[in-house]
Formats: structure tokens, C-alpha cells, sequence
């Protein structure tokens, strides 16, 4: 048998899981609404993705394929604020193959009416993220003393909806 390259079972176990992420077929997308808190949906579906900030996995497949400069093309989305104001991207374009994440902003129109209304609805936002980020750290703290801390820990990825 023909032996390429010897290597220790160790520094297969460490590189394997580095090389198996860098192939993965997933792009990252971040919906980010300005003023926060906007319900962002799919435009061709109107499925809600969720409230931004937020995020979504694209998934690159069989039915994926680049155009001639490499880039994939996905339907765009919609943001909707309590107020009732809409801002939306008819498509997105990603380029640099699967470089991501991307972040997607979606800016408030200024001429709607009830811009207070999207403002404290953004402070909600804020409050209950910095409040989820909280009790996270909290139950990590919490883990630390039960199990010590010698074990790794999650880390705390600022959404619920993946």
C-alpha cells in the first residue's frame, strides 16, 4: 500500500472537522432593519423569517447554481415595522462564493407616518435581546459552578429562530 504522507491519528482528528466546515454548502444571510424590530418576510412566499435583527441559512444545493460571475442570486425580502411601514429588496445577489455571512439592511422610509411607534418598538427589541443575552450568561455561570470549569461552554448566538 502506497503511504502518501504519515500523520498521527491526532492531527486527523483536528483538521478533518476544520476541512469538513470549510466545504460546507450554507451561506449566512443577517436581516438588519433600521430603526430594529421590523418583521422581515420573503417577498415570493411571505413567509416571515423572523424579527430583525435576525438570520437565515441559505442552503446551496443541487438547484443552486452561480451565474457567469459566480454569484447566487436569491428573491429578496421585506421589511414590515408596527407602524405599518414597508421596505423591501427585490433580490439579493451573493458574490464571493461562500465568503458570507451577508447583511441585508433595510432602512425605514422616512415620509411614513408614526416613526415613534417603530422607535419604542425598536427599544423593545433591544431590551428583550439584551435581556436573553443575560439570563444566558447567567445559566452559563450557573453550568460553571455545577460542572467546573474546565468543559467548554455555548456560546451565545444572539438569536432563537435558526
Amino acid at each position: 500500500m502506497l503511504n502518501l504522507f504519515k500523520c498521527k491519528l491526532g492531527t486527523i482528528l483536528f483538521v478533518l472537522p476544520l476541512i469538513l466546515v470549510a466545504c460546507t454548502n450554507q451561506i449566512p444571510l443577517i436581516y438588519v432593519s433600521i430603526p430594529e424590530g421590523a418583521t422581515i418576510s420573503e417577498i415570493s412566499t411571505g413567509n416571515a423569517l423572523g424579527i430583525a435583527p435576525t438570520r437565515k441559512i441559505f442552503e446551496i444545493d443541487s438547484r443552486s447554481s452561480p451565474d457567469s460571475e459566480g454569484c447566487y442570486i436569491l428573491e429578496g425580502v421585506a421589511a414590515r415595522w408596527a407602524s405599518g411601514a414597508t421596505a423591501q429588496t427585490e433580490e439579493l445577489k451573493l458574490c464571493d462564493g461562500n465568503s458570507g455571512p451577508y447583511a441585508v439592511r433595510l432602512v425605514r422610509p422616512t415620509e411614513h407616518p408614526d416613526l415613534e411607534r417603530d422607535l419604542e418598538e425598536a427599544a423593545a427589541v433591544k431590551a428583550a435581546r439584551i435581556n436573553a443575552y443575560v439570563e444566558f450568561e447567567q445559566e452559563k455561570l450557573r453550568l460553571k459552578r455545577t460542572i467546573g470549569v474546565g468543559f467548554l461552554l455555548p456560546t451565545y448566538s444572539g438569536t432563537k429562530n435558526e
